[in-house]
Order: structure tokens, then C-alpha cells, then sequence
């Protein structure tokens, strides 16, 4: 052989040799190979002997392996086949396993749905990752701040001008700034809130799908509008709706339907029906150029697009040399500008005023629901692993005889984690059945748009899998390595004592298992009180049996007191009024600067501000603490005002009756008398505390009336609400009958408190479930082992009570155990939610106690029924020597 031009075998072909024949001596196929080779080399020349080579591995391996993979799937086949039998021999146990780990798997799926969905916000947009939203901080007197996200119009244009980084900029503004207004087209009237007014540059900066329109021509000119497909429904059917013409009660004018784009993602932060076009507000009059364009006029939404990501993560310090730059006398100074990347708009704006998502939930909520979904399961997978020890008791000679024709540990190990995961893959099975029952139901009530198939169906496919392979390996591990170290002859003998070790991790996982469940327990409990104490508190207002009727036009404005002495010609209504907002009010209630009269531009706060009529505080039986209310003399009135006590305190007024302060409004300055004092009411959510609130005359120049607020009687609703109805066709026969009842709309602020709640207390009901079964297999296996010691207790002549008594003890000590460090978990968690309540509950020890009892209490009803049973056990049976 001729070795001298270093000619080697294949390098890979070899590779695979050596690993499919490993070296172990002298003498060995791959030396007899790499000789064979070589003798090739010499007679046939190098190409042919490398590819006589490679033939040559291929038909030594391809045996190897297909008997490899063939007698692989045939274990793996029959494995599943006993695992199937085994279900099937033993229901009771299979089915209990089979529950818990569905349900577990099933809340874990929902959740991760949920938490897809959340985590996905925004994210259809291309650009996501370069959109910032312009945040602004406003200081007050006292050292808080109040955020919005609001900013002057031309702010965002001069950021375009001045920065290359900002490629472009879009601004809106919403209902916040016009309210609402009626469209009509042909008979079909309808009152529109959900709009937004929008620039061209609107479809430059998101990626909203256009399904009719050029959008590089939309939104241009004015009296313009882009429909969403629900909206367009709304008005036209399946008519075409573009070139058709809309009409409204604004003095803008009416509007043309000239794009037609696919309603919002439910996943976005930007909800609307449709988009007006920016220059349709300029037809109002030359003022509106003038707001856009003013430095200190905070009215509009901005949106900055960025280069790049790094960039608009470096743009928020450049944000304070812009300010000094262009800072007028009040811009820069009482305030200060911010930028908000766009993914961090969904879970960082929940305590951003006019903002959607105000009183949102934060982050941790979303962290929250992952840590209870991991829970959920791994408490089905304790239960499982314990359930199996139980069962195994009854397959111990099986697992010794395989033993005994030589079965090795790990075929043992993987037959008993097949079982497992089969047992994993039917209860995925079940679950996303019992998923594809439950999202409807569960969609409806979170107001979501959940599906098990959606854009993220690779990344939930690769979690399930995940989770299936998961739940079969945790469930099955603790099982397996303790059958795998018995000895044959204990598991022929039935003598199973698996040892401290063992013991104590069974143990642990029990008490972990009902920490879980107590902590969930805890939970429920704080959150139906602390959802009592809200739905009782004092507001310091009357919202039962108010009914709040919507002012949509100027007609109604202007005959106000013709519409409120008709509403109290009819029995059911006992008092009426008229004011710009109510308390509760749902739609934001406006703001107007507040200063001491001559006093420094720097200490001028923005405070809420409402008009009211001479009614006002009859009908909401709010308390006047100190001066009078409005007297109903136009000319008094107009130039005074009440206040609440929070504004007194804010701005440090002593003797407050007689003083006057300074309100600013479109840049005039009005001297208002304080003729009144009120005590401080929640014109907010118990989310918020009460806030500094200016009450002036409808005749005052800062506000204008929208609601009638008419307290009625409940025993002819309906006819009471036709009544209203008339009366507001009979003076507005332009704009539609909007109506709501104040309590309900109230209810509205704590949807989503009551929504979590009901997410915990379902959580809840799963852990607890899935605990007492854990417990019950604990129980069972208890009972196997003690079965003898209960038999001779009973020829001794304990009675059931006394050995149900003794069989309790060690299970209640571990639930004691499991109350001790779920408490101060409970008691932490608790906390953090209630930190987003300004008014709370104080967790105290009627919580703990509950809670403590009622895990006692679920665990001796799960293991009495064990104890019972085996006390009432034969003892001739139980105490028979094989």
C-alpha cells in the first residue's frame, strides 16, 4: 500500500464509522475497512476508492439504524400500549390524574393565550420598534406630578425640523377635545365617540390595513373620513361606501367617505371607528390654527417615527435642551416633555390622565397570571406523581417480575415515563378541547379575541409542545426514580418503604401544593372585600336611582330650563339638573389653570373644573361644609365659584369664603369669587384620590352643560325612560336619545378589578381542585402503607373516629405548615394589588383566618373520606401475612 501522498478515507464517512463501530482492540471493522480502502486506492485510483468507501459505511450503518429506529418505535409502541391498558385497568386513579391534569393544562393554556396576546401589543406595526409616543409632566405646588399624553401641535413638527433622527411625526386629537357629535346618513342616526382626527402622516408612521384607498391621498382635505368595515356596515350595509356623504350636527360640515380601512386590532392601543381628517377642525374657525400651533396648548397626541431603535432610545435626554430652547413663559418651566417608546405604551400609561389606558393593568398583573398558569400545573403534576406512587402499590409484582426477566432500570425509568407523557398527551388533548368550549365564554367576558389558531400559532404550538413534554416528564420523574431503586424482592413482597428522601419531597410537595392553593384562597377572599368596600363606600355623592341624559346639541343647550321643567312634569322624576359633567363621569372631566390671583405664572396648577346649575347639590345630596351654593341669578353667579376641600388644602387658602382666585381660559385671566366650600366627593374612581375641583355657573366661561341628571323612581323605568325620550324629541329633533344609568356606568370603573377577581377566584377553584386530589393520592398511599396498623388498632378496639383521628394528624400538620408560609405570601401579593386602589381595605386577621380555615377545612373533608374508608376495613383482611 502506498501511503506516501497521505491519502485518507472520506473524513465524515469515517466520522460516522467510528461512531457506529467504536474502537475496542487491535482488530477492528473500521481498521479492516480503512485497509480495504487503501488496496482500492492502489487498483482503482483515489475518487473510486473514496466512493467504494462511502457505499461501504452506508451499508454497514443503514442496518444499525433501521433496526435501531424500527425496534425503537416498536418499545416505544408497546410502552404506549401499556400505558393505554394500565388507564384502562385502573379508572378511578387514571380518571382523578386525568381531571387534574386537564383542568391545570387547560387554565395554563388560557392564560398563556392571554399573556400572548398582552405581550403582543402593538407589535402588528412594522415599525414598532421606532415609534415613541410625546408624554407630558406636569408639576404641582405640592411635589406630585400628573402625566398626559398630550403635547402641543407644533411641537411634533418642529422635533421633525430640528432632529434627523425623527423621520416623521403624526398628531391626533380625540373625543377628549370635541366630544361627541351625531351622524346621520338617509334615517339612520348614530352618536359617534370613538373617533379620531387624524393627519396624513398617519398611514407614514402605523400600519393600519387599508382595504379601499391610496394611502398617500387619504386625509388631506377636509371633511374627509376613513370608515373602519364595522363602522361602514353601521352607516351603508354592504353598500360600497366610498364617494358616499355623511352628515353631522358639527359646524365642520358633512363628511365624505373616501377610504375604507380594517377595524384595529384588538391588540392595539389605538381604537377608533374612523379617521377625520386634520384640516376638517380648521372650517371651525381660525382659532383651531391657532391652538395647533400654540407652544402651551397640550391638546394633541404625538407620535414620533425614528431612524432606529438605539435612536429613540437616546432622544428622551435631548428632549430638555429642545425645551430650553423653545421654552415660552410657561412651556419648560410648570412642565416637562418625555418620550414613551410605543411597546411600552399598553402596560406603562396606567397612570397617565386622558389616556385609555388610565387604571390599566400594570405588567406585574400579566407576570401574576404566568406565575399562577406555572402553578396550576405543577400542583396537577404533584398530584400526579402522587396519585402514581399510590397506584404502583397495586403494580409492584408486575415491576418485579420485569425485573426478574431483566428489565434494567432505565427501561423501567422509561416505561414509567411513558406512561406519563402518554398520560400528558391526553390531557393536552382534553384541555384544548375543553380550551376551544371555554374562549367564547371567556372571550365574551374579557373582551378579547383569544383563538388557539391566530398569527402567534408557531410560537403557541412550540409552548404546547413544550408543555406537553414538560407535564409528562415532571409528572412521571419522582414516580420512576423511586420504583426504579426498589429492590426486586420488596416489590414481589409487596414491601415498599421508599425512604426518608422520598418521604420528604412527597411531603414538600403536598405543602407546596396547598401553599398555592392558600395563597389563591387569601387572594379571593382580599379581592371580594376590597370589591364589597368599593360597591359600599360613601362616595359623598347620591348615584342610586340617577339617570344621566346626554345634551347633544345646541338646541337642547339653548331650551335647558324648558327640558328640565318638562322631565319634572312626570311622577317617576323627582329632581333634575344640568351640569357639563357628573360625578362618576365616564368621559374625563375637563381641566382649567388655577393660580392665586396676581399670583407667579410658575405656581399656576391645572385642576378639574365642571359647571353646575343651582341644583346641583340637592340632587346629588352632596355636602356643602361652609358658604352657599349658586343662587340661580345669572349675573351673580357668572363670576363665582365653589370649590372642594381638596383645592383648599392643595392651594393652602384660609377663610377660603370671600377669597378670590385666578382662572385662566384661552389665555384670559378671570377673578372668581369663592362663595362656597363643598366636602370632598369621588368625582373619580376609588382608584384615584380626590383631586382639587373648581364648580362654576352654567353661565361661566370655562364650561358648557352636557347631561341632565334626573333622579327617578324604579317602579316604571321604562315608561320614565320613554317619557325622557319624548321630551328630548320634542326640543333636539336632530341628534339621538343617549341615556345612562349612573350607577352603572360607575360600576364601569372597576370592570377590570371585578374581571381579575373572577380570573383569581377561578385560578382559585382549579388549585384547590387539583390540591385535594394530590391529597387524596397522598392519602391513598397512606393508607397502603399503614393498612395493617389500622387493622390491629381495630382488634385493639379503637373505634373509626379515634383511627381517622391518628390517619389525620401527619396530613394536617402539613397543611399547618403550608398555612404558616402562605400567609405572609398572601399577605405580600395582597398588597402590592391593593397599592392601585388610593382607597383600600387594610388586610387584617379575618383574611388570614379564613383562609386558614377553609384550607383546614378542605383538607380534612379530602382525607376523611380515606380515613373512613380504611378504618372501616376488615381487619381480618388487612392483617393476613401472604
Amino acid at each position: 500500500m502506498n501511503k506516501e501522498k497521505k491519502i485518507s478515507p472520506p473524513f465524515f464517512a469515517e466520522l460516522i464509522m467510528k461512531y457506529f463501530f467504536p474502537d475496542k482492540g487491535k482488530f477492528t471493522t473500521v481498521g479492516d475497512l480503512e485497509e480495504s480502502f487503501y488496496h482500492e486506492v492502489n487498483d482503482n485510483g483515489t475518487f473510486k476508492a473514496k466512493w467504494w468507501y462511502c457505499n461501504e459505511v452506508y451499508k454497514s450503518v443503514n442496518p444499525i439504524i433501521k433496526n435501531t429506529f424500527y425496534w425503537g418505535i416498536s418499545m416505544i409502541s408497546n410502552y404506549f400500549k401499556l400505558a393505554w391498558r394500565n388507564f384502562l385497568k385502573y379508572k378511578t386513579h387514571s380518571s382523578i390524574n386525568l381531571i387534574g391534569l386537564t383542568f391545570g393544562i387547560a387554565a395554563s393554556i388560557i392564560i398563556l393565550l392571554f399573556t400572548i396576546d398582552e405581550l403582543n401589543f402593538d407589535k402588528f406595526n412594522t415599525k414598532y420598534d421606532r415609534i415613541g409616543r410625546l408624554i407630558t409632566e406636569e408639576f404641582q405646588e405640592n411635589g406630585d406630578s400628573r402625566f398626559y399624553p398630550l403635547s402641543a401641535g407644533i411641537i411634533g413638527t418642529t422635533l421633525v425640523d430640528e432632529y434627523p433622527e425623527v423621520l416623521n411625526q403624526t398628531s391626533l386629537f380625540d373625543i377628549n377635545v370635541f366630544g361627541r357629535f351625531t351622524m346621520q346618513y338617509e334615517d339612520f342616526k348614530h352618536h359617534e365617540a370613538d373617533y379620531l382626527i387624524a393627519q396624513p402622516s398617519f398611514f407614514e408612521v402605523f400600519d393600519y390595513n387599508l382595504i379601499i384607498g391610496d394611502p398617500q391621498k387619504l386625509l388631506h382635505e377636509p371633511n374627509e373620513v376613513v370608515l373602519t368595515e364595522t363602522t361602514a356596515k353601521m352607516f351603508f350595509g354592504n353598500e360600497n361606501p366610498i364617494g358616499k356623504v355623511i352628515q353631522t350636527n358639527r359646524d365642520w360640515g358633512n363628511f365624505k367617505v373616501t377610504g375604507l380601512i380594517e377595524d384595529p386590532p384588538g391588540n392595539s392601543h389605538l381604537q377608533f371607528s374612523m379617521l377625520i381628517s386634520f384640516n376638517s377642525i380648521f372650517t371651525e374657525g381660525s382659532r383651531w390654527r391657532q391652538i395647533v400651533n400654540h407652544w402651551d396648548m397640550s391638546t394633541m397626541k404625538t407620535y414620533l417615527l425614528f431612524s432606529n431603535e438605539s435612536s429613540m432610545n437616546a432622544f428622551g435626554s435631548k428632549l430638555k435642551s429642545f425645551q430650553d430652547k423653545h421654552k415660552t413663559e410657561v412651556f419648560g418651566v410648570t412642565e416637562a416633555l418625555h418620550l414613551q417608546p410605543m411597546k411600552d405604551i399598553h402596560f406603562g400609561s396606567n397612570n397617565f390622565e386622558m389616556d385609555r389606558n388610565f387604571g390599566a393593568r400594570s405588567i406585574n398583573t400579566i407576570y401574576i397570571l404566568g406565575i399562577i398558569g406555572f402553578f396550576i400545573v405543577l400542583s396537577a403534576c404533584i398530584n400526579y406523581s402522587n396519585m402514581s406512587i399510590a397506584k404502583y402499590f397495586n403494580r409492584a409484582k408486575e415491576i418485579g417480575m420485569r425485573k426478574v426477566v431483566g428489565a434494567t432500570k432505565k427501561q423501567l425509568f422509561i416505561q414509567i415515563l411513558s406512561e406519563s407523557l402518554f398520560m400528558s398527551i391526553l390531557a393536552v388533548a382534553a384541555a384544548i378541547a375543553l380550551v376551544y368550549l371555554l374562549l367564547p365564554s371567556f372571550n365574551n367576558y374579557l373582551e378579547k379575541n383569544l383563538a388557539v389558531t391566530s398569527d402567534n400559532s408557531l410560537l403557541f404550538i412550540t409552548l404546547l409542545l413544550t408543555i406537553t413534554v414538560l407535564v409528562g416528564l415532571i409528572s412521571g420523574s419522582l414516580p420512576a426514580f423511586f420504583l426504579t431503586k426498589l429492590k426486586t424482592i420488596s416489590l414481589m413482597k409487596m414491601k415498599l418503604k421508599p425512604g426518608n428522601t422520598v418521604s420528604v419531597v412527597k411531603k414538600s410537595l403536598v405543602v407546596l401544593q396547598f401553599v398555592i392553593s392558600i395563597v389563591m384562597i387569601f387572594a379571593t377572599i382580599t379581592v371580594y372585600n376590597q370589591l364589597s368596600y368599593i360597591k359600599n363606600k360613601d362616595l359623598g355623592f347620591d348615584k342610586e336611582q340617577m339617570i344621566i341624559v346626554d345634551i347633544n346639541s345646541r338646541d337642547s343647550r339653548n331650551n335647558f330650563q324648558s327640558i328640565k321643567n318638562e322631565f319634572l312634569k312626570s311622577s317617576s322624576v323627582s329632581k333634575v339638573t344640568v351640569s357639563s359633567r357628573v360625578p362618576g363621569d365616564w368621559k374625563g372631566i375637563g381641566e382649567v389653570p388655577v393660580n392665586r390671583v396676581g399670583g407667579n405664572k410658575n405656581e399656576e396648577q391645572r385642576m378639574f373644573s365642571i359647571c353646575a346649575d343651582e341644583d346641583f347639590l340637592n340632587v346629588y345630596d352632596i355636602k356643602l361644609k361652609e358658604g352657599n351654593f349658586f343662587t340661580g341669578n345669572v349675573l351673580l353667579d357668572s363670576s363665582t365659584v365653589v370649590v372642594n376641600e381638596a383645592l383648599i388644602k392643595n392651594m393652602n387658602i384660609s377663610d377660603p369664603i370671600g377669597k378670590f382666585i385666578q382662572i385662566n381660559d384661552r389665555n384670559i385671566d378671570y377673578q372668581m369669587k369663592i362663595v362656597g366650600v363643598v366636602e370632598d366627593f369621588n368625582f373619580h374612581s376609588l382608584h384615584q384620590k380626590v383631586s382639587p375641583l373648581v364648580i362654576s355657573s352654567i353661565k361661566s366661561p370655562f364650561e358648557v352643560i352636557d347631561y341632565y341628571s334626573s333622579k327617578i323612581s324604579m317602579a316604571n323605568v321604562k315608561e320614565t325612560i320613554a317619557y325622557l325620550k319624548t321630551v328630548h324629541e320634542k326640543f333636539d329633533k336632530g341628534t339621538v336619545f343617549e341615556f345612562n344609568f349612573l350607577d352603572e356606568k360607575i360600576d364601569e370603573f372597576y370592570k377590570q378589578d371585578i374581571k381579575e377577581g373572577t380570573i383569581i377566584n377561578t385560578a382559585s377553584l382549579i388549585s384547590i381542585l387539583i390540591a385535594c386530589l394530590g391529597l387524596f393520592g397522598l392519602a391513598s398511599y397512606t393508607a397502603q402503607q399503614k393498612i395493617k396498623e389500622i387493622g390491629i388498632r381495630k382488634v385493639l378496639g379503637a373505634t373509626v373516629s379515634e383511627i381517622t383521628l391518628i390517619f389525620s394528624k401527619e396530613f394536617l400538620r402539613l397543611v399547618i405548615v403550608a398555612v404558616l408560609i402562605a400567609v405572609p405570601l398572601g399577605y405580600y401579593f395582597m398588597n402590592q394589588w391593593l397599592e392601585s386602589f388610593a382607597y383600600r381595605i387594610n388586610i387584617g386577621t379575618m383574611e388570614i383566618l379564613l383562609s386558614a380555615f377553609a384550607a383546614v377545612f378542605i383538607s380534612v373533608a379530602t382525607i376523611s373520606y380515606q380515613a373512613i374508608k380504611s378504618a372501616n376495613t376488615n381487619p381480618i383482611e388487612t392483617i393476613r401475612t401472604e
